[in-house]
């Protein structure tokens, strides 16, 4: 899977993070695209291998996917220091993009490559994606960094003889009351308190209920591209 995203901000922080969440499918992280990086990259090939870790391409074909498939050309576009990767083997996987000493991060688009294992016949994955940032010493008085949380559905192909999982049953796990993430505008307390009350009714019928804005411990990303609007 590619995923691409902008990285746009006013002052440039000290870091900045974007990352994506695979909510209950019992999806798993088995590599990504760039892992770490502390020096200038040039555009670099890579190709899925057998146990499904990407491994850089030596201009030969030699892994086990036909000459022409998406796995066989997989091209990595060029990144700049700090990069570092977090999360590979889980269902969360992240980025954190670093200022150095001659280096800040840039505004602009980043590409990101990742290697997911997904159980048979799922195919759909309900992604969350995070983003944050932090000022650093620029940071006025009393302000804290913040995220935004965006969910939406990723549809993955399906091979001819592939069953699809029934939808009900898509995002649930074995034993686990069905999962609601719930992402609205802060426009007035009305509509706030409107938000409340139908998460509540949620609660109150055995449905897991996640509101973007609970439990989070960073403020305001600049990260344009995973907030609502």
């Amino acid at each position: 899977m590619k995923v691409n995203y902008d990285l746009s901000f006013d002052a440039v922080p000290t870091w900045a993070d974007v990352g994506f969440e695979f909510v209950g499918q019992g999806v798993r992280v088995n590599d990504a695209l760039p892992l770490s990086v502390t020096r200038y990259e040039d555009v670099r090939s890579y190709e899925l291998t057998s146990s499904f870790g990407f491994a850089p391409k030596d201009g030969r074909w030699a892994g086990p996917w036909p000459h022409d498939a998406v796995a066989s050309h997989i091209t990595l576009p060029a990144v700049a220091p700090r990069v570092e990767c977090f999360g590979i083997g889980g269902e969360d996987v992240w980025w954190r993009y670093a200022s150095t000493a001659t280096d800040a991060i840039a505004r602009g688009t980043r590409s990101t490559w990742l290697a997911l294992l997904a159980p048979e016949g799922c195919w759909q994955l309900q992604v969350v994606a995070h983003a944050g940032y932090d000022l650093g010493a620029r940071n006025p008085h009393g302000l804290r960094p913040y995220t935004r949380k965006d969910a939406f559905l990723v549809d993955l192909p399906a091979g001819p003889d592939a069953e699809p999982v029934p939808a009900e049953t898509l995002f649930s796990r074995p034993g686990a009351k069905p999962r609601v993430f719930v992402s609205y505008a802060q426009e007035s307390p009305a509509h706030k308190q409107s938000v409340v009350e139908l998460c509540a009714l949620l609660h109150g019928h055995g449905v897991d209920v996640r509101v973007d804005m609970e439990g989070l411990h960073l403020r305001r990303t600049g990260i344009s591209g995973l907030t609502n609007r």
